[in-house]
């Protein structure tokens, strides 16, 4: 007992010196304030900084020319619409038909399941119809991997024709 004792006041006397000999917060914030070199500073010119590459061109003094100029950037705003419009068109149809067929696909495998299960829950149906149901089964498989296979290469032709349409210069939020 006389020894945890001792060893409390040994630490509080060790704390209170500590305490007593270090200095402030306040004066170590001082201290490091009066420390610190002032940052240099660099002021930047148009001339330090080089024109970027997408900069718009200086505008062109107004003259006759400049009329035909318009004309022929406001036709090919126009042809860029009309080019955009026609592989918008393109990659809808395709979706379309990819859409079509995924909708097929999932007819004809919730209609397999309905006959599976019909097949399943009656045993004399397995007993009596065994080798038609095994005709119906492999007739199934065969079209199941056409549909599928098809399915995958229409989704493949929607992607070439998105990247047709992205090598073509038209931007992608306009193909959706």
């Amino acid at each position: 007992m006389k020894r945890m004792f001792s060893c409390v006041v040994l630490m509080t006397m060790l704390l209170v010196c500590g305490l007593a000999w270090s200095q402030s917060l306040g004066d170590a914030a001082k201290k490091a304030r009066s420390e610190r070199k002032p940052a240099a500073t660099k002021v930047y010119t148009n001339d330090d900084i080089a024109p970027s590459p997408d900069a718009a061109p200086a505008p062109a003094p107004a003259n006759a020319g400049s009329s035909t100029t318009a004309k022929s950037a406001a036709g090919d705003d126009k042809a860029a619409a009309e080019k955009a419009s026609d592989w918008k068109k393109k990659v809808a149809a395709q979706k379309e038909s990819v859409a079509a067929l995924d909708k097929e696909l999932n007819l004809m495998e919730r209609e397999h399941q309905v006959r599976v299960a019909t097949y399943y829950a009656d045993a004399g149906n397995q007993l009596r119809d065994s080798k038609k149901w095994f005709e119906d089964e492999k007739k199934y498989e065969d079209e199941h991997k056409a549909k599928q296979q098809a399915l995958a290469t229409a989704k493949q032709k929607l992607e070439d024709t998105k990247e047709d349409a992205r090598k073509a210069g038209v931007p992608v939020g306009q193909l959706e």
